[in-house]
């Protein structure tokens, strides 16, 4: 009996540990899936969070290679002010070395749309404009353009003469980039800040020229609205391509910034701000219509003199006939006159007869200097025509080119780009429109 007893007992004991045992494996099972159930959470949020940051960068990447706008948070987002507080402070380096060579070729194809950066900058910022037919709508004839840096209205026409009145501006200007630190960028980035659409605008011509490679310390737009976001897109340069500004132009660009306070940094290329651009009431249209209208009336008069002369001539041509038969009865009247002096005296002495031989003497005299003066002056005509055909004979015959191409496609495989007028290979029958550049559409193969 005993026996039996303590076996039961433990056997009791055994199961009861037993089933302590698993209560306590299930429990700290428990525990783990949930800690690895806050982990897997944590993980996924994280994920999430990354892929949205990547779309984000993706997307602005895009933007910038369709209309070149800054990709940086701060220049997205940042206040002009606060992005020029974060500009480095240099003083300005040496010019030595500096050339528009050393950032590449000018209005270069770099996004190889086929199309030249200078048309598709006018193509931006013209309206109404006009096509060149079989150019796949690259190169612009005509269009009309708002200045922002005067608030003129231009008519832009294509031409060798008129094509200089809307010009590309450099909002940093090469020489300054080059001064404060674009001299120690690669050569490939040194062209894409010299054909960056957000770093270029069409503007009136004359005052670019004055412009020239000045920064914001020595020149600024006389139209003030647009001041402001002249400097900020300065600041949106000058920060993606990691150059500094001087202290005269940082204290220039704070002093325009404190009139516009919540001037942020532009995100797009071309005028933002079109209000700021909106055309002033004295235009450049009004001026050309008054000087039409000046031209017209200098027409009028001058055809109104014409007219006048004309008329005076015909009625001097009719009323001479009337001289002439006047001439011709004075002319029998004296006949008849000196037919009766005769007779009268034959009757008087004969002394009188040497005196007429002497007056037909001096009329003889008379015509025959004038034969002489006549044919003098017909040899020095003679003498100028044939002076004049000589000198147009000697007319030096101008040098040709040493480099001749016969087509775009051999000059674009020369050069990789269009040629301009005084290049080499420059050539009339490859400059087809006669605007000074060749061959400035790559052809197609």
């Amino acid at each position: 009996m005993r026996n039996t007893t303590h076996t039961t007992l433990s056997k009791g004991k055994i199961a009861a540990l037993v089933c302590g045992i698993l209560a306590f494996l299930g429990i700290a099972i428990a525990a783990i899936g949930f800690v690895h159930a806050a982990a897997a959470t944590h993980q996924s949020t994280h994920v999430v969070a990354q892929s949205a940051a990547k779309n984000t960068a993706v997307s602005g990447e895009l933007r910038t290679t369709t209309t070149g706008t800054v990709t940086t948070a701060a220049a997205r987002k940042g206040n002009a002010r606060t992005a020029l507080n974060k500009l480095p402070v240099k003083g300005r380096a040496p010019k030595t070395g500096y050339s528009r060579a050393k950032f590449g070729p000018a209005w270069a194809d770099v996004n190889h749309n086929g199309c030249d950066t200078r048309n598709d900058v006018l193509k931006r910022d013209l309206t109404g404009e006009k096509f060149k037919k079989k150019t796949h709508n690259c190169v612009i004839t005509s269009g009309t353009l708002k200045d922002p840096y005067t608030k003129k209205t231009i008519h832009f026409v294509r031409g060798t003469k008129t094509s200089i009145k809307v010009q590309i501006d450099h909002v940093v200007a090469l020489s300054d980039a080059w001064q404060t630190g674009a001299q120690k960028l690669s050569s490939s980035t040194r062209k894409k800040l010299a054909n960056d659409p957000y770093n270029l605008l069409a503007v009136d011509g004359p005052t670019n020229m004055k412009k020239n490679a000045s920064d914001a310390a020595s020149w600024l737009p006389s139209n003030k609205a647009f001041r402001c976001e002249y400097v900020a897109r300065q600041i949106g340069v000058k920060q993606r391509y990691k150059l500094w500004v001087t202290s005269a132009e940082k204290s220039a660009m704070a002093r325009i910034l404190s009139t516009c306070p919540s001037q942020s940094i532009p995100t797009k290329s071309g005028v933002v701000n079109k209000a700021a651009v909106s055309s002033s009431k004295k235009t450049t249209s009004k001026k050309s219509t008054k000087k039409v209208v000046k031209k017209t009336k200098k027409t009028a008069k001058k055809s109104t003199k014409k007219s006048t002369k004309k008329s005076s001539k015909k009625s001097s041509k009719k009323k001479a006939p009337a001289k002439k038969a006047k001439k011709k009865t004075t002319k029998k009247s004296t006949k008849k006159k000196s037919t009766k002096k005769k007779s009268s005296k034959k009757k008087s002495t004969k002394k009188k007869a040497p005196a007429k031989k002497k007056t037909t003497k001096k009329s003889s005299k008379k015509k025959s200097t004038k034969k002489s003066s006549k044919k003098s002056t017909k040899k020095k005509t003679t003498k100028k025509k044939s002076t004049k055909k000589s000198s147009k004979k000697k007319a030096p015959a101008k040098k040709t080119a040493t480099v001749r191409y016969k087509n775009c496609a051999a000059v674009w495989k020369a050069v990789h780009h269009g040629i301009h007028k005084g290049d080499k290979g420059y050539s009339r029958a490859l400059d087809r429109d006669g605007d000074g550049k060749a061959c400035e559409i790559k052809p197609r193969y």
